[in-house]
């Protein structure tokens, strides 16, 4: 190979190589940010409550162990389907201390959705729930 070649060679594997470390850095950050495990005494991941009637379910979401404070706060609930659609969402209005609220779907029974929260602070959280 020729030193000219070797250059060129050089040139492209390296940026490729950073290309590549960047990617892994942002997927990697994304992965972890603040998400869906480690939260000590539940304080971010919805807690939530179901009672069925027929083929309708009531899901009551709640992260009221989380502060609720100017700087620091739940700022939404959702619920998805396992196949990633939005069935429900509330924003929480962070002066107003409350991190509850409560939907009806219909859902057949054994449906697995995923409750997710948002904290301004820490990310998102989700816990995954069969109705």
């Amino acid at each position: 190979m020729k030193k000219r070649e070797f250059l060129k060679f050089m040139g492209v594997a390296t940026a490729s190589l950073v290309a590549s470390g960047t990617l892994m850095a942002s997927k990697k950050k994304k992965d972890t940010a603040g998400k869906w495990k480690n939260d000590a005494g539940n304080k971010h991941t919805p807690v939530v409550k179901t009672t069925r009637s027929g083929d309708t379910v009531k899901l009551e979401l709640d992260t009221t162990k989380h502060p609720q404070s100017e700087d620091h706060f739940i700022d939404y609930l959702e619920v998805y389907s396992s196949d990633k659609k939005k069935l429900f969402s509330a924003k929480i209005d962070s002066k107003s201390g409350v991190s509850k609220v409560s939907c009806h779907l219909k859902l057949a029974k054994g449906t697995k959705v995923y409750a997710v929260s948002h904290c301004n602070k820490h990310d998102y959280y989700q816990r995954e729930v069969t109705v």
